[in-house]
């Protein structure tokens, strides 16, 4: 996935180059500098993905052993109040 995330990354300055090579005016390299940002953006995030992930993960596993034990026991209570079918 990182490979492939680098591989449209290039492939996507190399088609804006081609399109800014006809260009007689703005940037004529093809990718103006948001763009180019945007992009390695992009790029960095799929890179670093497991990271990222495992920082939110991380996050939502300490807010649920917070208050793991302040909801009651919903499980129990339903089950015995189900009447059973004669």
């Amino acid at each position: 996935m990182k490979t492939l995330a680098v591989l449209f990354f290039l492939i996507n300055i190399l088609k804006k180059y081609n399109e800014g090579i006809a260009a007689t005016e703005g940037h004529t390299w093809g990718l103006a500098p948001t763009d180019l940002a945007k992009n390695f953006t992009v790029v960095l995030l799929v890179i670093f993905s497991t990271e990222v992930l495992g920082v939110f993960d991380g996050i939502l596993v300490a807010i649920e052993s917070r208050y793991r034990d302040t909801a009651p026991a919903l499980r129990s209570a339903l089950w015995w109040s189900i009447p059973s079918s004669p």
